[in-house]
């Protein structure tokens, strides 16, 4: 039991980890050659229509 509450924990640990870092990537690769702002903050979301 004690080990596998070892386990999970560094696991969680390391998901948190690689959340932070993998988000780090998103964020900066969304800013890149706007200006410095997010793209999802410079426009409206797009509306997915079913085309006939």
């Amino acid at each position: 039991m004690r080990a596998a509450l070892i386990y999970q924990h560094a696991t969680d640990e390391r998901a948190r980890e690689i959340t932070d870092r993998l988000n780090a990537v998103v964020e900066r690769e969304a800013t890149v050659g706007d200006g410095g702002t997010p793209d999802d903050e410079d426009r409206p979301a797009g509306v997915l229509v079913p085309v006939p």
